[in-house]
């Protein structure tokens, strides 16, 4: 026993987090699989998980399609924490639900799972991080006497999932990411792996304290409404650089934001950071899209970069948010002529010919992407 309790330590610093401690229990306790979840209640959101002898697919599949049904789960979720639950001693009529749940028939069954038990580890809000068991026919149920052991553990493994969390909050350079993040004008996240915001940009603190359907952010956690967004984005933070289960690579999802808004598109990218030790610590980048938002490029910037004079840049960034120069020459109260030749400087000082190319030429230009 207190060598399953200094693995659950070792676990606490380890690049594969509590991979060593579950492989240690599972062959304590003779388990066919085991699995540390941290899981949202509501909508079945996995943001974070280990395994032992678990193919992510099944993980998935679970978060998709059969936790609702996981009676084990409601009883657990339902009772008094502090303790483990078996499926063999906590479900009421588990020969029947074996027999004839969906559940049982088309998840437990083709991985050959005949008993269970599961304990919360650690509630935040929705999220709970909850460690479960697995057994086949042989060797049987769980005994009081393995229920006991196991509730040991509870209190060295709610210590160490905690440290574990404020140890990878720390490695993150907070302010000087923050820094960087913040000379964009897109607006731009950085969540860690357990779906933490560790850093929200000037431009996605604007779009999300606008309170916008459907997203919003509270505190370190991004609140998403529709249950479908919400898993789609912890299966991307989760899985990293790893393939998705259908092999599509796309990293996209929209967020449904009701009946009179354009859905807001996130974009999910993986990154490295670099650590002093050596060791590289995985996050994500999500880029937020709203499509009802007419974005310009900075016309200090267009100064800058191509040599405009005020009245050029003012026009560029006009005719870049879509505006004709009929509309800016009547906005601005000028002749179409006078716009004309302020155009024709504008092509020659960005080596362009013609309006479209003009457009794309400073949408590729940091002047788009700098606040």
């Amino acid at each position: 026993m207190e060598a399953l309790i200094g693995s659950i330590y070792e676990s606490t610093v380890a690049s594969s987090g509590f991979v060593l401690f579950l492989s240690h229990l599972a062959t304590h306790f003779r388990l066919r699989s085991a699995q540390l979840i941290v899981r949202n209640l509501h909508s079945h959101a996995i943001r974070g998980a280990w395994t032992s002898h678990t193919d992510a697919e099944w993980i998935q599949r679970y978060a998709d399609d059969y936790a609702r049904e996981d009676r084990l789960a409601h009883v657990m979720m339902t009772s008094p924490g502090g303790r483990f639950y078996a499926s063999n001693r906590d479900i009421p009529d588990i020969d029947s639900f074996l027999k004839h749940s969906r559940f049982a028939r088309e998840y437990l069954a083709p991985q050959g799972i005949a008993h269970a038990a599961a304990a919360t580890i650690q509630v935040e809000g929705d999220w709970h991080t909850q460690l479960f068991i697995q057994r086949r026919h042989d060797p049987g149920g769980f005994a009081d006497a393995e229920l006991a052991e196991l509730d040991r553990l509870l209190p060295h493994l709610q210590r160490s999932v905690l440290i574990h969390q404020r140890l990878l909050e720390s490695r993150f350079d907070a302010l000087a990411v923050h820094s960087a993040l913040d000379a964009f004008s897109t607006p731009v996240l950085m969540l860690n792996r357990l779906g933490k915001v560790m850093v929200a940009n000037h431009a996605a603190q604007t779009v999300l304290a606008r309170g916008a359907p459907g997203i919003s952010l509270d505190g370190a956690n991004l609140l998403i409404d529709a249950a479908d967004s919400e898993r789609r984005l912890s299966t991307y933070l989760r899985l990293g650089d790893t393939a998705l289960p259908d092999n599509s690579g796309r990293r996209t999802l929209r967020i449904p934001r009701g009946p009179n808004l354009p859905p807001l598109t996130l974009l999910v990218t993986t990154i490295h950071l670099a650590q002093q030790d050596g060791e590289g610590v995985e996050a994500s980048l999500v880029f937020l899209f709203d499509p009802s938002l007419r974005a310009a490029p900075d016309p200090a910037m267009l100064m800058l970069l191509f040599g405009l004079s005020e009245a050029e840049a003012a026009l560029t960034a006009g005719l870049c948010r879509g505006e004709s120069l009929e509309t800016l020459a009547a906005a601005r109260d000028v002749t179409l002529n006078t716009l004309r030749t302020q155009l024709k400087s504008v092509f020659g000082k960005t080596g362009t010919n013609r309006q479209a190319e003009l457009v794309a030429r400073v949408m590729a230009s940091p002047a788009y992407a700098a606040r």
